[in-house]
């Protein structure tokens, strides 16, 4: 009963983190001026909505260890995975950006316009737009929600962290976008033992998104030719995702090789893995989510 019970709290937190998220859209920055004060308003809002709801919910169900099992340093060795599953992500929101925008003949917008920025309010842009929510939101999902959804299995962990991961942007449009990006970085998690490295891709991931994926629909535009660039960031994708399962095989292996076999977990067949899934997947928390994103999501379209 106790697993079954968590299921449903742990979604009560999440949906805590997605009200306090809209209520942050409800304060007003000014669009012209990228002042320390503005920043340092925004570095608080991150802490407000996902550190401290965080850390308040592992106080208050005694699971103050839950975190430190992800976020915890991980071995160099894992490294020859880590940057092959790096690009793989970067690739992996190229091509969907990229195959979005074709389909539906729309044009790339950046999320924050660099002109007219000096150097002080890139370091701030920065820290604000692309450290702190990496840190943050991979300590809320990476760490705790993965961590507490892996007594389900590894494919419902992964699975129910990122489905989570990608309603928190309230994006219809781009929910497979942030599905797919949930799902590369639990599995970062898995392999590496580790939510560490899940930030630092993160971080990467959207210093490329503000500063230097511009450049790419750039080169796409002046090339005029869309199809050609999704045939090379698909072939990337696929390259990267070989390299990446090859790399993971490898580190598995290894940790097979420092586990005794009495200590083995059961193998679970695909009728109990899915019933696993189905518990936390229908549970009225979870299901509060769904229902709050979609409304959110909804909203934003009119």
């Amino acid at each position: 009963m106790k697993e079954i019970k968590d299921c449903h709290k742990l979604p009560l937190l999440v949906l805590v983190i997605y009200i306090l998220t809209s209520l942050s859209s409800l304060v007003e920055f000014s669009d012209t001026s990228h002042s320390g004060g503005m920043f340092f308003a925004v570095f608080v809002l991150q802490l407000l909505i996902f550190v401290i709801p965080g850390m308040f919910y592992c106080k208050i169900l005694g699971n103050e260890g839950l975190t430190s099992s992800m976020i915890r340093p991980f071995n160099l060795s894992s490294l020859f995975f880590i940057i092959p599953a790096s690009l793989l992500l970067f690739s992996a929101n190229a091509l969907i950006r990229l195959t979005g925008i074709y389909f539906s003949n729309g044009s790339y917008t950046p999320a924050i316009s660099s002109v007219g920025v000096s150097g002080t309010d890139t370091v701030f842009i920065i820290l604000v737009y692309c450290v702190c929510p990496a840190l943050a939101e991979e300590f809320i999902f990476r760490g705790i929600v993965l961590s507490s959804y892996k007594k389900y299995g590894i494919a419902c962990s992964i699975i129910m962290s990122s489905l989570l991961f990608a309603m928190l942007h309230f994006s219809l449009n781009d929910f497979l976008l942030y599905f797919v990006s949930g799902i590369i970085l639990a599995c970062v998690a898995f392999v590496t033992r580790s939510a560490v490295p899940c930030m630092v891709i993160h971080l990467l991931n959207n210093i490329f998104t503000l500063f230097f994926e511009g450049y790419l629909w750039q080169m796409i535009n002046a090339q005029n030719n869309a199809v050609l660039f999704i045939f090379i960031v698909g072939s990337v994708v696929l390259l990267c995702a070989f390299v990446s399962l090859s790399q993971a095989e490898r580190i598995i292996y290894g940790y097979a090789l420092t586990v005794s076999p009495q200590s083995n977990p059961e193998k679970k067949d695909f009728s109990t893995a899915a019933r696993d899934l189905l518990v936390p997947l229908l549970s009225p928390a979870f299901l509060l989510c769904a229902i709050y994103f979609a409304l959110a999501a909804t909203s934003k379209l009119h």
